[in-house]
């Protein structure tokens, strides 16, 4: 049976236009998931110089049930300023069919607790075609964007200054989304969260609703145990879309679904679960690892065996 649901899947890849979905899950949902690192270090105590952050997670990806990808996140903050990085590697059929890279990066200042991008960026490998964002930011105006390939080489409008005004990073977007969460875990509705975004391509807006709390337990998949906001996950699109629809849709619904819970005690909650429906079956993406180093301090949620 393994056999040949691996053969339909490597079909499927091949009849899909995947650089959609693997740019937009990378995108979407991978650099989401690090920017709610960000959120937790900062929704926590205010930091001070002496005692410097440093937060990993890591994830598997499985579509149709083979793990797909893996994504590491980084995050150093000081009392200053953040730095986030993050991998993500094609893993199994993926990798042998497509062979996927990506990384990106976010950074900014932190005055009085308020986030302030500075810079972002990605750059991704797609069975040889290379791909770049870059995002700056300059006295609080409109960011200015370098792209390659070019938005006409790449089947889409450029997204004009007015509309990138008051926009954020993806990384940024979701890291101010995700810190008015603290203190909602136990709450109803704690997942209303609307952040407009410019990703360097696209304009959306990124939109969290709340659909209640469960219990999750720890499994073969996944370290993290105990209680989670379920909250729905779209985006509206606005401009910067490909013109031309993909050939054949890949999710077989209009959004996803994230939980979050608290992986560290007396620290607030990250992503530690999302699911999206797709033509190739169920996409999950799971937390596998995390590390929280706190000065001279490193607390550890190891790999499920």
């Amino acid at each position: 049976m393994g056999i040949f649901r691996g053969i339909r899947i490597i079909i499927g890849f091949k009849n899909i236009d995947f650089k959609n979905i693997g740019f937009a899950v990378s995108r979407a949902i991978v650099t989401g998931v690090s920017a709610c690192g960000i959120a937790a270090a900062l929704a926590a105590a205010p930091v001070q110089a002496k005692d410097d952050r440093t937060v990993s997670l890591d994830y598997t990806i499985h579509v149709g049930g083979f793990e797909t990808m893996r994504v590491s996140f980084n995050t150093a903050l000081s009392a200053t300023n953040y730095k986030m990085k993050m991998a993500l590697d094609g893993q199994g059929v993926l990798d042998w069919w497509f062979s996927m890279r990506m990384s990106a990066f976010s950074e900014g200042s932190l005055a009085g607790g308020t986030f302030v991008p500075i810079r972002a960026g990605a750059d991704s490998a797609w069975n040889g075609e290379q791909r770049q964002i870059r995002l700056s930011y300059v006295d609080g105006g409109a960011p200015t964007a370098i792209i390659k390939p070019s938005a006409d080489d790449d089947d889409r409008d450029v997204v004009p200054p007015n509309l990138r005004a008051d926009a954020r990073d993806l990384a940024g977007a979701v890291l101010a989304g995700l810190a008015q969460l603290n203190g909602r875990l136990d709450k109803t509705g704690g997942c209303a969260v609307r952040e407009a975004v410019f990703d360097g391509r696209r304009r959306y807006n990124l939109v969290l609703a709340h659909l209640g709390q469960d219990i999750i337990e720890r499994n073969d998949y996944s370290v993290f145990s105990g209680a989670a906001l379920r909250c729905g996950v779209k985006i509206e699109r606005i401009a910067g879309f490909r013109r031309k629809p993909a050939r054949l849709k890949w999710r077989t619904s209009d959004g996803a679904t994230l939980w979050i819970g608290q992986v560290f005690a007396k620290f607030p909650p990250v992503p530690v679960r999302i699911e999206m429906d797709t033509v190739l079956g169920g996409l999950r993406v799971h937390l596998v690892r995390a590390t929280l180093k706190e000065g001279t301090k490193i607390r550890h949620l190891a790999a499920a065996h």
